[in-house]
């Protein structure tokens, strides 16, 4: 497992990897290495294709961007290159990675349906990474405010840059920032999709077992969600609907693991995500409730 940090303002140096002497022969590897100029430590080995763009550079002209495209967001004078009102930094490993996610509280008028009444703020999660891994993008996300769950689109993500040039166009990126604003909306009717999937209580234990079972979360994990689905912390959480069970997964993810592991807690929010609409707009629910065998691994 990586670590992960909230160190995120550092510069990074592409500089050509050198040559070394092997057997008494001179190789040449070729390619470039993205070097930390604070630690020296190399944090990812690249093509000349690639395109370095700074951290800093993308959280000021992501910012730049939310401002174009009428977004509000706290002011930015007071920022050092820590954290601010409306941002959360992860960086991953020795800094390879790098993610930042903002969440905006002027649209949280939307609820869902079924009576469920929750507030979803609209958040964005950009990403940069200096070893080669992620393409420079946003996604689209959802926040559950009553108790600040992380969710996840099953959206594309919009690029910031295009494949061969790092510079980053403003007025683009606030053209897709407005775009997926449009899209926030239709997030959350997908979300009341879940809700209007009901079961009892029983049968909710038998969806998390088949989940574990088919590796759509690992087993383990599957355990810890029907914990939360057994007890619900929250009152809006004692209707046995997809969209609670969902919440459990969020809760267990936002709380538990993402603070470890940033993207292995949005893999398996997306995993869960995807298999729980698939119930929802397939009309499978039926082959999902049913018992499990004698193996079944997670206790109710």
């Amino acid at each position: 497992m990586k670590t992960q940090s909230k160190e995120w303002d550092y510069q990074v140096d592409t500089v050509p990897a050198p040559s070394f002497v092997h057997n008494g022969l001179t190789v040449n590897p070729g390619g470039f290495y993205n070097v930390r100029r604070d630690t020296g430590e190399s944090i990812g080995h690249v093509s000349k294709r690639y395109g370095l763009v700074q951290n800093r550079e993308v959280l000021q002209s992501v910012e730049d961007a939310f401002e174009k495209a009428g977004l509000e967001f706290p002011d930015r004078k007071t920022d050092e290159g820590r954290e601010i009102k409306g941002r959360d930094v992860t960086v991953v490993g020795n800094g390879e990675r790098m993610f930042a996610a903002y969440t905006f509280s002027e649209k949280t008028d939307l609820a869902l349906k079924a009576g469920n009444k929750d507030k979803i703020g609209m958040k964005f999660v950009v990403q940069n990474s200096f070893d080669g891994g992620l393409k420079l993008s946003f996604s689209l996300g959802a926040v559950r405010l009553i108790c600040a769950n992380g969710m996840i689109s099953m959206q594309k993500e919009f690029d910031i840059t295009s494949k061969h040039n790092s510079q980053i166009n403003v007025n683009s990126l606030a053209e897709s920032a407005q775009d997926a604003v449009g899209r926030f909306e239709g997030l959350v009717k997908g979300y009341d999709k879940l809700a209007e999937v009901e079961f009892d209580h029983e049968q909710g234990f038998n969806i998390l077992n088949r989940l574990g079972l088919g590796k759509v979360i690992p087993q383990r994990h599957a355990s810890k969600i029907a914990q939360i689905w057994q007890s619900p912390d929250y009152k809006e959480d004692e209707k046995r609907n997809l969209w609670n069970l969902y919440n459990a997964g969020t809760q267990y993810l936002t709380r538990n693991v993402e603070g470890k592991t940033f993207e292995r807690s949005n893999e398996m929010n997306r995993s869960l995500l995807r298999s729980l609409t698939n119930m929802a707009s397939r009309g499978t629910i039926g082959d999902w409730i049913k018992p499990v065998p004698a193996e079944t691994l997670i206790a109710n």
